[in-house]
């Protein structure tokens, strides 16, 4: 039987986008993590990208949907070591050597490049997340996320670092912080704690994108929009 990326070829990239959208939130749901594809079907971020990055993020999301079905596969969840390092292989970006070593054990794994798009995370980020898989391709994380502003300055200062200091593993600096998903339907509310970035090169050694792993709080909820945040100080 032909897998989805399979029937995915041959298509626009429009309809690609949205076959494989389908079956990433299949698979995740299949999984004990429900996820919506996208809110609706003609897909209007991912339309309003330009073409350069229609074709990135539809790249991306085939690489992500190979992570999970390979770790299907392999009866392991895609929060094994393995789907992390196929998923930097299969977008040619080169880690440090002992990156693997440092990143804690349970953490939420997310891959950010260079304009701040998220293009592969696992599936501790996948639990607490309630956007679409449109939405994660498509908006910045500062778009997607509420922070204090002085929390944001902090997490803008730590990317900047990634790229252009000498490091290439950092321990963040930001503290612990909660955000908010800002255009989500559900509106997630969680805290989080970064415990390891690190930048991420192609073969070329530059530096084009970055991996963060966090700890986050599970204590989150869906509220209305018109709901005022919970108190997680005592979670």
């Amino acid at each position: 039987m032909a897998s989805a990326t399979d029937k995915s070829e041959g298509f626009d990239v429009i309809d690609s986008f949205r076959i494989l959208s389908d079956r990433v939130a299949q698979l995740l749901s299949a999984c004990g993590t429900p996820v919506r594809a996208y809110l609706d079907s003609g897909l209007p971020l991912y339309r309003a990208l330009p073409e350069k990055k229609q074709k990135a993020a539809l790249d991306q999301l085939r690489v992500f949907l190979q992570s999970i079905e390979m770790a299907a596969k392999d009866g392991k969840g895609f929060d094994d070591p393995r789907s992390l390092w196929y998923a930097l292989s299969a977008l040619k970006l080169v880690p440090p050597s002992d990156l693997f070593d440092r990143i804690p054990s349970g953490s939420a794994i997310e891959i950010y490049d260079g304009e701040n798009i998220q293009i592969w995370r696992n599936w501790e980020v996948m639990r607490v997340c309630s956007y679409t898989i449109e939405e994660i391709h498509c908006l910045e994380w500062h778009v997607r996320y509420d922070r204090q502003d002085v929390v944001t300055a902090q997490c803008f200062d730590l990317v900047n670092t990634l790229f252009n200091g000498e490091s290439d593993i950092v321990i963040p600096s930001v503290p612990e912080h909660e955000i908010t998903e800002s255009r989500s339907q559900e509106r997630f509310y969680l805290k989080v704690d970064f415990k390891i970035a690190s930048k991420l090169r192609d073969r070329d050694g530059q530096p084009i994108a970055f991996l963060l792993a966090s700890a986050v709080n599970a204590a989150y909820k869906t509220r209305r929009r018109d709901e005022p945040p919970p108190d997680l100080s005592l979670a």
